[in-house]
């Protein structure tokens, strides 16, 4: 296994950060903190323009493949400036749970738009206060005449107020299925909640709300319903893993640069051991999380057995050294370090967040080591038929 970077991968690196660099400087971020959609669309069509957004969509297995690698080579990218847009959500949870889970037209109708940037899709996987891996209890679908009825609700929701599409899982029959729900169908009510670092995360609620057929997530592809949403889960997990890599990064680069620049007692603070070795330990952490990262792609892309256990631990260290990284930048900044004119504060404030989505570092270990393993083995058992109707 090589990790290293190709020539192609190299260029594409390259590309992503010349195109973030020029089109995502901090002014946006701060702009979009104010804004009410805190989406920027003119980003959103550039990178549907380019290709970007359907570049998880073909991964096809085998050793030329690389989709998860270049995906995540892109998220890394976007976590450096702190692009707003629902990328993962979108194009890569969304995507793929379509993708499995869809059937035709529905399949291509809906990713055709996704790579259009005609689309944009929330992933619901949280009820309660934080993630609770694939249970569902606050949400039921039942069979409704020719179609299906949804009750229940969904927290911390980022992206729904612009969405086209809510991705949920939801009970049925003892089981539990996935499905997206059109959030223009009468009965979705989306509850924004204010936030730290300006996250647009969001209550969901949904109150009979009519569930179209075509739009639930069954059979179609490897395995069900679990390959459906478990699968988008470990995808997505790896590109937010990619996302906190590089917002580790740059803030290590800036908390880097601003040891250099600032002197006290006639030396420049990063001379002293007490910064210095701060900074030299978070590089190293850096350097192991990116290996485990792109180690849990390049498992995906060749479909090799153990990425979800992969997606857990990359999930577990990055999310640890991001709330890590950031702390130490806000400690070497100082006084700083707490002023909106230094831009530290915009990956601090994110951190939590970032952290906590997809499963915090202790729910991720717990299923590194097998813990839940029989439970979500029964939780998926879900038949194809319910009440003699397809989900």
């Amino acid at each position: 296994m090589d990790l290293t970077f190709d020539e192609e991968q190299e260029m594409c690196r390259r590309a992503f950060r010349e195109f973030m660099e020029k089109e995502c400087p901090v002014e946006v971020v701060s702009e979009m903190e104010t804004d009410p959609r805190g989406f920027s669309r003119e980003i959103w069509g550039k990178m549907a323009r380019l290709g970007w957004l359907d570049l998880g969509m073909n991964d096809e297995s085998g050793e030329s493949g690389d989709a998860m690698t270049t995906t995540c080579i892109l998220a890394e990218e976007m976590g450096r400036v702190l692009a707003p847009v629902p990328y993962v959500s979108t194009a890569v949870m969304g995507a793929r749970a379509v993708a499995v889970g869809a059937e035709e037209p529905v399949r291509s109708r809906v990713l055709d738009s996704v790579g259009e940037g005609g689309c944009v899709i929330a992933a619901a996987s949280t009820e309660g206060s934080r993630f609770d891996g694939l249970r569902t209890m606050r949400c039921e679908v039942r069979k409704s005449g020719g179609g299906y009825l949804l009750n229940g609700e969904k927290t911390f929701v980022e992206w729904a107020h612009v969405a086209d599409y809510i991705l949920l899982t939801a009970r049925v029959n003892g089981g539990t299925t996935a499905m997206l729900v059109d959030r223009a169908e009468q009965g979705v009510t989306v509850r924004p909640l204010k936030t730290m670092g300006a996250e647009r995360f969001a209550r969901v609620s949904f109150e009979g709300v009519r569930v179209d057929p075509a739009l639930t997530l069954g059979n179609g592809g490897r395995g069900g319903v679990s390959a459906a949403f478990e699968d988008a889960v470990v995808r997505g997990r790896v590109a937010l893993a990619a996302r906190m890599l590089g917002g580790c990064d740059a803030v290590l680069e800036a908390a880097a640069k601003y040891a250099r620049e600032r002197v006290q007692f006639s030396k420049p603070i990063g001379s002293f051991q007490a910064i210095a070795f701060r900074l030299a330990d978070l590089a190293t952490d850096l350097a192991g999380a990116r290996l485990l990262v792109y180690k849990a792609a390049w498992t995906l892309d060749r479909g090799r057995p153990g990425a979800s256990r992969l997606a857990a631990m990359a999930k577990a260290m990055t999310s640890d050294l991001y709330l890590k990284a950031t702390d130490a930048g806000v400690h070497i900044y100082g006084g700083y370090g707490c002023m909106l004119e230094y831009d530290v504060h915009h990956y601090y404030r994110r951190a939590k967040a970032e952290a906590m989505a997809l499963g915090d570092a202790e729910r991720c270990r717990a299923e590194m080591f097998g813990a839940h393993a029989e439970e979500r083995a029964v939780r998926w058992a879900l038949p194809r038929q319910v009440e003699g109707a397809a989900l």
